[in-house]
């Protein structure tokens, strides 16, 4: 299946509006074998799950989890959710990236990542969900830039971003996207449905 023998390799943003202008990674987060502790999704729609950071265990601390179902044909559908125990730590914005392991092979830990990769980021405050190029670790030209509107490709139907508070204060932002497995630009980064695919998430403040 798609994601027997991920990796999965988190990304952290220090605290600045927008995707990060700097990154930073956890040690114990950088390339975990998704294969060997994904579960069944707890979302309808989905059919396994991989939780990212956090834990039912400790409520206080942010809890993030990605979601996705097996491909059908030519498509990948996934999720990310974001649960903050309080508004002060809830999610403006969620990224989900691929790294192009195709091209150049499955990832060490001493590897920058990042530069290089292809991600989906969706905003709360616009409602928007783009794709963009991971060119550079700051935003902007030469950076991480959206790209033009002709690779504009995920599918409407399945693409969205909302958020909202629970009756316990709990925010819940919520990235959904589907998109093509195989795009029809070949400069834009393959998700292989057998072999090793490696992808990077991230959650930045309002």
């Amino acid at each position: 299946g798609l994601i027997r023998g991920l990796a999965l390799a988190g990304i952290l943003s220090t605290y600045v509006a927008g995707f990060p202008a700097k990154i930073r990674r956890r040690a114990q987060d950088l390339l975990p074998d998704a294969s060997s502790s994904f579960q069944s999704s707890t979302e309808s729609e989905f059919d396994h799950m991989f939780v990212l950071s956090g834990s039912d265990s400790a409520p206080t601390v942010p809890k993030l989890t990605f979601h996705w179902n097996d491909p059908v044909r030519n498509t990948f559908k996934g999720r990310l959710i974001h649960r903050a125990p309080k508004a002060e730590s809830d999610s403006g914005w969620l990224g989900f990236a691929a790294y192009d392991t195709p091209f150049k092979g499955v990832p060490t830990a001493d590897m920058d990542l990042m530069v290089g990769s292809q991600a989906i980021i969706g905003q709360v405050a616009t409602n928007s969900v783009s794709k963009y190029v991971l060119a550079g670790k700051r935003e902007g030209p030469g950076g991480v830039e959206r790209m033009e509107e002709s690779f504009q490709s995920l599918i409407p139907t399945g693409t969205s971003i909302h958020q909202f508070t629970g009756d316990d204060g709990h925010v819940t932002t919520i990235l959904t996207f589907e998109k093509l497995l195989m795009e029809n630009d070949s400069a834009e980064i393959m998700i292989e449905t057998k072999g090793k695919n490696t992808f990077l998430y991230a959650a930045g403040p309002p």
